[in-house]
């Protein structure tokens, strides 16, 4: 597809990134090459609902048209929520400090090459995860993981154009945190095969997409389009064991350790022991007690923007 193939096209930009204005400016600038400037519009967000609300305004009042949020993972989360029952295409251009449903869709390239094929586009029916009572993109996940997510907000905040430290920072803030976290689950595999049980884990990942965490890969082999959620967890660790698997993290060689592991699944329910667990939902802090999930095959009409073909 081209971009004039779509009615009408609605950029939402994130103020939070640096340098709005100008990638404001630029994306005008591409589209102008193939499109009237009647055709599209580009708005800054001005509030935390911004996105939400424009993006509900807009998949409900255009139809076959084009919906591009400019954010990082929270705000395309946020935007998918907002649209996943409309009738109505979605895409998106990286521009957060994590990125990480953006390192599934495009490895390895940035902003400014992914621009380059706004009108060579190529359309993916991607799947959702259905968390209680809203969906996940990426990832959703309980554990260390989400302990540090929660102080890396807190200190982002001051750390202005260093503020890609903050995943740094917020690992080692916590490492006296470190906890085992005790649920009972009921989960169906694939296969059909349903399990039940207790355990106690450190990390569990609810995984759509390959990363989270900032370029931490818990379901290296996770496919958006394949009808199947990847769950990895890993088990209790000390806070030397833990700072080595990190490294190991990074790639599929943390599933060769004996304490990482992975399964595919469909759907399952899990019910914390002790309380409710901070979670890290697509880059959002959640609180579950009790948690159901399930695929959502073809859910999204992702549109993926082609540099190089």
């Amino acid at each position: 597809m081209i971009l004039k193939d779509f009615n009408k096209i609605l950029v939402i930009v994130s103020s939070k990134g640096h340098n709005a204005e100008k990638t404001k400016r630029i994306i005008s600038k591409e589209f102008n090459k193939y499109i009237d400037t009647s055709k599209y519009d580009i708005l800054l967000t001005e509030n935390e609902d911004s996105v939400r609300n424009n993006s509900i305004n807009f998949a409900k009042n255009n139809t076959n048209s084009l919906l591009i949020v400019v954010g990082g993972d929270g705000s395309i989360s946020e935007a998918v929520n907002a649209i996943a029952d409309e009738d109505i295409y979605f895409g998106f251009l990286p521009y957060g400090t994590g990125n990480d449903f953006a390192r599934t869709v495009y490895p390895k390239m940035k902003l400014k090459d992914i621009i380059k094929g706004f009108n060579n586009i190529s359309i993916k029916d991607t799947d959702l995860i259905k968390v209680n009572d809203e969906f996940s993109v990426n990832a959703t996940s309980f554990g260390f993981e989400s302990i540090v997510l929660e102080k890396s907000l807190q200190v982002k905040k001051y750390l202005g154009k260093f503020n890609k430290l903050s995943i740094l920072l917020g690992v080692i803030f916590s490492l006296n945190k470190i906890k085992p976290y005790t649920y009972c689950y009921d989960i169906k595999f694939d296969n059909g095969k349903v399990v039940k049980g207790c355990t106690k884990k450190i990390i569990s990942a609810i995984c759509n997409g390959k990363f989270y965490g900032t370029g931490y890969m818990p379901a290296p082999y996770a496919e958006i389009n394949d009808g199947c959620i990847d769950v990895n967890v890993v088990e209790y660790l000390g806070p030397l064991k833990l700072l080595s698997l990190m490294n190991k993290y990074k790639s599929d060689k943390h599933l060769n350790l004996g304490i990482s592991h992975n399964y595919r699944v469909v759907s399952g329910s899990i019910q914390s022991i002790e309380g409710p667990m901070i979670a890290n939902n697509d880059g959002n802090i959640r609180y579950y007690t009790n948690l159901n999930f399930e695929i959502v095959p073809n859910k999204l009409k992702l549109a993926i923007f082609n540099p190089n073909n």
